[in-house]
């Protein structure tokens, strides 16, 4: 989905349609921007910045602030859609999914058509200022590296023909697995473009990453993956709950501290005790 929170907002508030938003706490506050709208990314704000940057950029930005249940009702009328046309649908964030199509069509092009019929579906249902970009590939690496490709509101596909031309013109920190630690990694190892990364060879790179990361990276450079789509039906259940809260300012007082705390916790146990689960540890971080 493209810039989703902050497009659901525009969704369900006329007034800030075709206006410059980001989602965050309150104006002043010490939180970061969770999301930008379509305009707001045009003007170099981006997720992760600080209100006070946000403010220097473009001191007219509106501030909204988060409503998760709402970004959650729309993330699951979203993925119902995609239940419509596969159920092996793997729910990979509040606004990203794969889809397995390969029991309901047999080329790329075909693909590539119903993915166009799920975009006109969502308009449709959820509404025209919530949109979404989809890639197509033959698999799950190349399908969300076209999906990058594919932002805003487009679809763009990966086929025999345009994969290595894709993979080459992409940056590293274009895959999922490459952060900006590895990079670093990469870069000191001589590797700063996938048709460096290309000409290593796989008992070098596991040599020097680990047997693990380093077939990973020599999957990458080809453009390689056999991780199956994982269907919500089949996903495994969470494996932690956590929660936090950023105060707006610093503060020396202990019972303010403790009653953050308790709120915490209390939501924490709340949430535990709708997904019937129990917990062995517990970690507090400031």
């Amino acid at each position: 989905m493209d810039s989703f929170f902050a497009s659901v907002e525009q969704q369900t508030n006329a007034s800030l349609r075709g206006r410059p938003i980001v989602v965050s706490g309150k104006e002043g506050s010490r939180s970061v921007i969770v999301a930008s709208s379509k305009e707001a990314k045009k003007l170099g704000i981006k997720t992760g910045m600080l209100p006070f940057e946000v403010k220097k950029i473009f001191p007219k930005i509106i501030f909204v602030e988060p409503d998760g249940d709402k970004y959650a009702f729309v993330s699951r009328q979203v993925m119902e859609i995609f239940k419509k046309y596969t159920e092996m649908v793997e729910v990979f964030s509040i606004d990203e999914a794969f889809l397995d199509l390969s029991g309901y069509v047999k080329t790329l092009e075909q693909a590539t058509a119903l993915a166009g019929k799920i975009k006109q579906d969502i308009k449709n249902q959820i509404g025209e200022f919530v949109t979404c970009s989809i890639g197509v590939a033959e698999n799950k690496l190349l399908a969300k590296l076209a999906s990058d490709l594919a932002k805003p509101d487009g679809l763009f596909f990966i086929d025999a023909e345009n994969k290595l031309a894709v993979l080459n013109a992409a940056k590293l920190t274009d895959f999922c697995g490459i952060g900006r630690r590895l990079e670093k990694r990469l870069l000191d190892f001589g590797v700063g473009t996938v048709t460096n990364l290309r000409e290593r060879f796989l008992p070098c790179l596991q040599q020097v990453f680990g047997n693990v990361c380093g077939q990973n990276l020599f999957n990458i450079a080809r453009g390689l993956d056999d991780l199956p789509v994982v269907p919500y039906f089949e996903a495994p259940g969470a494996k932690s709950v956590g929660r936090s809260y950023t105060l707006p300012g610093n503060t020396f007082n202990k019972e303010e501290v403790l009653a953050v705390l308790m709120h915490l916790a209390e939501q924490v146990g709340r949430e535990l005790r709708r997904l019937e689960l129990g917990g062995r540890t517990v970690v507090v971080y400031l």
